[in-house]
């Protein structure tokens, strides 16, 4: 199975390296979902870049984004230019709720995210959403999913599932400014931290560290390095073969997961099996901190995307961040007793 913590073997970079500059992206993002009648393909070093850069050649002035989402994209919108129109989301599947643009009528365009690789309902939001407005369609985390490919314009991440440092592939009507590759040699000295030789003792250091806090610093947007999408080609294949497995090891966390300790988000069992994503029910203040850093010093590494939307967050968006906890996948069943435990003694200590 994929390392949930997603580090990269020598034996991967090795292949990647032998690749060379030849970059297939149609064939590979074809086999993904992607349909390209008519559309353009490009890579970045980032999402927010390729975001950006659409958002100025489309001219959008307001573009609507779910309420509980990476905030990098509510920075990506404003550093085009453009004003951020935040719309709620479903409790449920944390996905943007189909009702939420109703009262916006002149947003240009609207970021639909497959929250944790839950897919969204484009077709019912097609049906609702005014004349004209385009769909950006955010596939960061459902690759491999079925039914992905049906919007306007479709951006991916080649990080997000796979152990690579970056990158992101959009996929658009519009025709856009090619913007200068990083080198491979910048590359590879991101990369080198991240190799499974190193995984020991950067587990050691996470156990001993504070929760992880997300930087505002946005990086320069540049063309995707050829050996950032070699990786994702020579790692994607693994992840896919490895979905019918995470997808059984959701349904033995729900089974094994206490049901009076967390609320659980709907249709995880048919989407990519990132995490076990979970809500806690507490709202005692900083409840969930404590337990991922008791977790944390045990070596079960937990997130808690998106906890920074709370700045410009609804309602429904601001309570997923204050209670997601995003649980990485594991066969071993002492691990999932283990989170029942640490969350059971916060709660009634």
């Amino acid at each position: 199975m994929m390392d949930v913590n997603k580090y990269i073997t020598v034996a991967d970079l090795v292949k990647a390296i032998q690749i060379g500059q030849k970059q297939d992206f149609e064939n590979i993002f074809t086999s993904l979902g992607a349909t390209f009648t008519g559309k353009h393909v490009y890579g970045f070093s980032s999402g927010h870049g390729a975001l950006s850069v659409l958002i100025k050649a489309r001219g959008w002035k307001k573009v609507g984004l779910p309420s509980f989402v990476c905030p990098r994209l509510y920075q990506a919108i404003k550093s085009a230019g453009a004003k951020p129109v935040v719309l709620d989301v479903e409790a449920k599947t944390f996905n943007l709720s189909s009702t939420s643009f109703k009262k916006q009528p002149d947003i240009q365009a609207i970021i639909v995210v497959h929250t944790f690789g839950v897919l969204a309902d484009i077709f019912k939001i097609r049906q609702v959403l005014p004349k004209g407005v385009e769909i950006i369609e955010d596939c960061a985390h459902a690759i491999g999913v079925g039914g992905i490919g049906l919007g306007d314009h479709l951006l991916f991440s080649l990080y997000k599932q796979t152990g690579n440092i970056g990158g992101a592939m959009l996929i658009t009507k519009t025709k856009l400014e090619e913007y200068p590759r990083l080198s491979q040699f910048d590359q590879f000295f991101k990369i080198a931290p991240r190799l499974t030789i190193f995984s020991g003792l950067r587990n050691y250091w996470r156990s001993k560290s504070n929760l992880p806090v997300s930087s505002d610093v946005i990086e320069q947007t540049f063309g995707l390095s050829s050996l950032v999408f070699n990786l994702f080609a020579v790692q994607i294949p693994e992840v896919l073969a490895d979905l019918p497995h995470r997808r059984k090891l959701i349904t033995f966390y729900r089974s094994c997961l206490d049901s009076r300790l967390f609320t659980f988000q709907e249709g995880q069992e048919n989407g990519s099996g990132m995490f076990f994503n979970v809500l806690i029910k507490s709202n005692i203040p900083g409840i969930r901190n404590k337990i991922l850093l008791k977790l944390r010093q045990n070596k079960i590494f937990c997130d808690r995307q998106w906890y920074d939307t709370m700045a410009f967050s609804q309602k429904t968006g601001r309570d997923l961040a204050e209670k997601i906890i995003n649980i990485p996948l594991s066969d071993r069943l002492e691990k999932v007793e283990f989170i029942n435990k640490v969350v059971r003694e916060n709660i009634d200590g």
